[in-house]
């Protein structure tokens, strides 16, 4: 079998640069000699064994002679190359060896010419394992070779469960051989001689591979091979299987030269299976010269029948473009064998045959749609049943675009609609549906299911051209129906024939049963042609009636109303008309048929009417018939004047006469005349003349009154006339404006104007209609902004014109002020105030009603107001020529009497230890009132007192606060108030006890100093003080460690604190002593020590108290106290 491949350079070119790219790759490695392990011969001649663990990463291996990898030996190349040189070498990996190609490795054999067929052979036996992953095969394996009676070559794969992951093979006689289990997925086969892959008995899966440029771009034998979403594309053969199972699902068969889906059985093939199954689903089968074709041949070679079973399964198929056929299916069987193949076709989701011929042996099943275009769908099953094309309920069988649909004969029904199932038919053709000589009347397309619509197609060699059984709602319209024995059987449905040819052999064309009704509209169906069944089933045939309305001169009668009654007087049709005069496709019922007779409806009575004018007659409609019924007038015609006007004042000589004449038949003749005596001819013709005149001239005539009459008569003789006057006045009147005299200047913005013209004259002033009395005229009329062109325009009857004009100024915007007062405040306390601006040049001024004299005509002023006491009200206004006024006011109050307030808190000269005062006021509301630097405005609304709070902080020692009240006006009061802060705490000393001491006393004596007027505690206990501040007394110790706390507090609450701790000791003998211990010369020295310290006290207390304030406030002390806490 000759090889086909794309053009590609020469073979033995491509395998010496081969060579030289993988010797340049292996010549930087060095080769080492062989090595136990199983390392490659030096120099890569020899053979080599693999009986270890190999791993090459990033190598090219260049070998002439044998590779083998023993059981137990494993070889891994990861993007590594391996080349066979020229020889009858193999690559073989033994039971229980292992071979993994990774990672952009590749394997190859280089054939110096092209006529050496002894490239490398690649084995990988049973028991082995292999793992090709992103790995390249090219021109690599056998190129052809007989195993037995096995046809093998390229990649060979024996082993179970081998892993084949995006590869490639290319070059080869077979790319991939595989004989057991095997996954195959995202791998490329192309350019291989005689196929990409072949899968020989094995249950191996394919899935995402590419198939393309091979003769065969995969072959399976026997075994249950998979395909799931491959491409086999430009192949000469897509795909083909010989005697097995197997399975496409989503793959894509296009651009195939011979064919895309092949399936034999050939001789000598041994053994034969018992079965086979080809199963493809929701596969697309485009541009190929046969989708699908199947041969298949029972005997073997001496002659004896196997007896097979094959089956072919077709799931949702699309057929498209193929250019033979979108497939072909037969199976040649000898003469005498039962036939025991079936092949079957199912829809479940959407299939399509397009451009395609489709030869199917076999049942085809829609469940889903099947959607026929331009192409032969010829179905041909040899199996025992009663339909071999089936649509089941939800299926929907559509059929286009001069298709043809076949069923081979031999069946009852070779095609049936079940219920709930869609068939329809367009510009196609049904034929050689069913045939079963036992009941020739039950025999042809069955038709289960109401949604059937067959149009433009032609139904032949079926015994019955459609078998209508519970459907209803049929239509079938433009069609050609033949049956080779009755046209139509009808089983409990109903169908609407619309021009329609029903032919048949038999003595009836339509046999109804079941209650069927048969409604023929221009088919050819007569009553004599209908068989009713039962007592239930009927017929109507009806004809087409088309009705031209037209007049007597052949014009058509547009809007006539056609009236239809039958033979009874009943009404059977109401219409109107178009604008041809036509009523077309009316339904008009010719016979019933029923099973008591026939009843005729015809003939029938037609009633034509526009207008007054009406036609009468009776039609047998007994077929489709075109009637013409013409309308004679007796209406005359209408004329219109549209130039001049009844009573209408041209202003010109030059007088135009327009209008029309309009007749619903047709006019003779047309005329004018003018005052009696001037006549103008527009149309005359003696028969068939227009059905409207227009007409439009100029004529020259006098000034004064004339007459015009226009006459119409039409051909019947009826006439038409309209005359009446007008008047020429082509001298303009006259128009003049008294008032507003020209150049007026106002500043308002409507305006008065008044004038005289002729009587009778219409005036427009600016467009307002004045009023005209006589021969004057008023009118009001707005105006802009600055100059305004008044124009008094006069119209006469004849619509001559006159017009006069004056100019007027609006003024409408004040003149330009601004005024600035010295001093610019709402209240004052100076009587005079200062006015002084800028106006608009030329404008006058006053003050408050009194004019201001100015220099000439300035733009700049200065004057003086004197105020009043209380309120003022000053009124400034600036008046240009046009009586525009610009005012500017301003209120002002004259107060020169100064704010009073009194200071409700504190007293002066407060003593406190408060660093933060308030301070309470109660003065004139709106007064803005501040203390030292903190500022409030009194609430309250003018001329009221009200109190406010303000707080300010003070420093240590003495404060002089300035309390300040300022009005509006400017008017000044001021008090101030003194305030002591003394934050400082009282003096506290002691001089005994030391802190810490230790004693066996039972009593101990304090003895100290602090500020005269604090309050002294020693653990909680009032200890008087004496007049200078000393203080002295005696404390109880109990046994062990005392604490001691004394505190001194001044009457602000200032508080010093001392803490101590005096420890009693027993004395000797362990006895306590109770009282004080015998004085000792150095406790007397300390007593003199302390009476001289009391001695400088009471020196300072005199000081003290010749500088205390007279009468301190509650809680307060004298403001030279400091208070500094210290903890003893």
């Amino acid at each position: 079998m000759a090889k086909y491949r794309a053009r590609r350079p020469s073979r033995g070119f491509r395998r010496l640069l081969q060579l030289g790219v993988f010797l340049a790759l292996a010549a930087p490695l060095p080769i080492l000699p062989a090595a136990a392990g199983g390392a490659p011969p030096p120099f890569g001649i020899g053979d080599w064994t693999v009986t270890g663990t190999e791993l090459f990463i990033d190598r090219g291996l260049v070998l002439d002679g044998n590779l083998t990898v023993a059981a137990g030996g494993s070889l891994t190349l990861v993007n590594s190359s391996l080349l066979f040189l020229p020889g009858p070498h193999e690559l073989r990996v033994l039971s229980g060896g292992s071979l993994r190609m990774l990672s952009g490795s590749s394997a190859s054999s280089f054939d110096a010419t092209e006529k050496d067929l002894h490239r490398a052979g690649f084995w990988v036996e049973r028991g082995a394992r292999a793992e090709f992953r992103n790995a390249s095969f090219d021109s690599i394996g056998i190129i052809y070779r007989w195993q037995g009676s096995t046809k093998l070559g390229g990649v060979c794969v024996y082993a179970d469960g081998a892993v084949v992951d995006n590869c490639t093979f290319s070059g080869n006689y077979i790319g991939l051989t595989l004989f057991d289990r095997a996954a195959v997925t995202n791998c490329r086969f192309s350019e291989n001689g005689w196929a990409g892959a072949v899968s020989y008995g094995a249950d191996t899966e394919w899935t995402g591979c590419t198939f393309v440029r091979n003769f065969y771009g995969a072959v399976a034998y026997r075994g249950n091979p998979a395909f799931e979403r491959c491409s086999f594309t430009d192949n000469a053969i897509g795909a083909a299987a010989d005697s097995t199972a197997v399975r496409f699902s989503r793959c894509d068969f296009t651009d195939n030269v011979r064919k895309g889906l092949y399936v034999s059985l050939e001789q000598g093939s041994s053994p034969v299976p018992s079965a086979s199954q080809v199963r493809a689903e929701y596969c697309l089968f485009e541009n190929n010269s046969y989708g699908i074709d199947g041969v298949f041949f029972y005997s073997d070679e001496g002659g004896n029948i196997w007896p097979l079973e094959h089956e072919l399964l077709l799931v949702d198929p699309a057929f498209i473009k193929n250019r033979e056929a979108g497939i072909k299916w037969d199976r040649l069987i000898p003469d005498g064998e039962k036939r025991r193949s079936s092949s079957t076709w199912t829809v479940r989701g959407r299939s399509e045959v397009l451009a395609n011929r489709a030869l199917f042996k076999g049942n085809l099943i829609v469940e889903g749609e099947l959607d026929v275009s331009g192409s032969q769908l010829l179905v041909d099953c040899e199996d025992d049943g009663w339909q071999q094309l089936e649509v089941r309920p939800g299926g929907r069988l559509n059929v286009s675009d001069n298709s043809t649909l076949a069923a081979a004969s031999g069946h009852a029904f070779a095609l049936r609609c079940r219920p709930g199932s869609s068939f329809a038919m367009d510009r196609s053709v049904l034929r050689g549906c069913g045939w079963d000589a036992s009941e020739p009347y039950r025999a042809g397309p069955l038709l289960e299911t109401g949604d059937v619509r067959l149009s433009r197609t032609t139904v032949a060699w079926c015994p019955a051209a459609l078998v209508l059984d519970g459907a209803r709602g049929v239509l079938v319209e433009d069609c050609a129906l033949g049956g080779n024995i009755t046209g139509l059987l009808m089983d409990g449905s109903s169908v609407l024939l619309r021009n329609c040819t029903v032919g048949a052999r038999g003595p009836s064309r339509c046999r109804l049963d079941g209650g069927s009704f048969l409604d023929s509209v221009n088919s050819t169906v007569d009553r004599f042609g209908i068989e009713l069944l039962d007592e239930r089933s009927r017929a109507n045939i009806s004809w087409y009636l088309d009705v031209l309305a037209v007049w007597s001169d052949g014009r058509p009668a547009a809007g006539a109303t056609l009236v239809v009654t039958d033979v009874d007087g009943v009404e059977v049709a109401v219409a109107a008309a178009d604008a041809g005069g036509s009523v077309d496709d009316l339904v008009v019922l010719d016979t019933s048929v029923t099973p008591s007779g026939y009843e005729v409806r015809t003939p029938h009575h037609l009633n034509c009417t526009l207008g007054p004018v009406c036609n009468e007659t009776d039609v047998a409609v007994t077929s489709s018939l075109r009637v013409e019924l013409v309308l004679r007038d007796t209406e005359p015609p209408s004329i219109s004047v549209t130039s001049p006007r009844p009573d209408e004042h041209l202003g010109s000589r030059r007088v135009r006469l327009a209008g029309l004449a309009e007749d619903n038949l047709a006019l003779a003749t047309v005329a004018l005349v003018l005052d009696g005596h001037r006549r103008h001819l527009v149309h005359q013709q003696a028969s068939g003349g227009p059905a409207r005149i227009d007409w439009d001239l100029v004529v020259e005539l006098a000034e004064g009154p004339h007459t015009l009459e226009a006459l119409a008569v039409d051909a019947g003789g009826t006439s038409a006339r309209s005359s009446f006057g007008f008047t020429v006045d082509a001298t303009p009147p006259r128009v003049s404006i008294t008032s507003p005299r020209d150049r007026h200047l106002t500043n308002a913005a409507e305006l008065d104007v008044e004038g005289r013209t002729e009587p009778g004259t219409a005036v427009e002033v600016n467009g307002v209609q004045a009023r005209v009395a006589g021969g004057s005229f008023t009118a009001r009329v707005r105006l802009s902004e600055g100059e305004n062109l008044v124009t008094a325009r006069a119209t006469d009857r004849a619509g001559n014109r006159d017009e006069d004009s004056v100019s007027v100024r609006l003024d409408s915007v004040p003149p330009a002020l601004w005024v600035s007062f010295s001093p610019d405040a709402a209240a004052v306390r100076d009587p005079q105030v200062a006015l002084s601006g800028v106006m608009e040049f030329g404008a006058a001024l006053s003050v408050n009603g009194r004019p201001v004299v100015l220099p000439g005509l300035a733009d700049n002023f200065t004057t003086l107001v004197f105020l009043s006491s209380g309120n003022n009200t000053i009124r400034v206004e600036a008046t240009d020529a046009a009586g525009n006024v610009n005012t500017v006011e301003r209120s002002m109050v004259l107060d020169t009497a100064a704010p009073v307030f009194e200071v409700l808190y504190p007293p002066d000269g407060l003593l406190t230890n408060e660093p933060s005062l308030a301070i309470l006021l109660l003065a004139e509301s709106g007064t803005a009132v501040s203390a030292g630097n903190v500022s409030a405005t009194v609430p309250g609304g003018p001329g009221g007192m009200a109190n406010l709070s303000l707080r300010c902080g003070l420093v240590e020692g003495t404060n002089d606060i300035a309390i300040k009240a300022v009005d509006a006006a400017g008017n000044v009061f001021q008090r101030a108030r003194r305030v002591v802060l003394d934050t400082t705490a009282p003096v506290l000393e002691l001089s005994s006890p030391a802190p810490g001491s230790t004693t066996s006393a039972t009593m101990v004596y304090l003895v100290g100093r602090t500020d005269p007027d604090a309050t002294l505690t020693v653990n909680g206990v009032e200890l008087e003080v004496g007049f200078g501040g000393s203080f002295s007394g005696e404390l109880e110790l109990g046994a062990g460690k005392n604490p001691i706390v004394v505190r001194a507090q001044d009457p602000l609450g200032n508080l010093r604190e001392l803490e101590l701790n005096v420890t009693r000791v027993p004395a000797r003998g362990d006895t306590t002593v109770v009282g004080g211990p015998p004085p000792d010369w150095p406790f007397f020295g300390f007593v003199a020590a302390a009476m001289g310290a009391a001695a400088g006290e009471g020196w300072w207390l005199w000081r003290r108290l010749s500088r205390r304030p007279p009468h301190p406030a509650p809680g307060t002390r004298h403001p030279e106290q400091t208070m500094k806490r210290e903890v003893g």
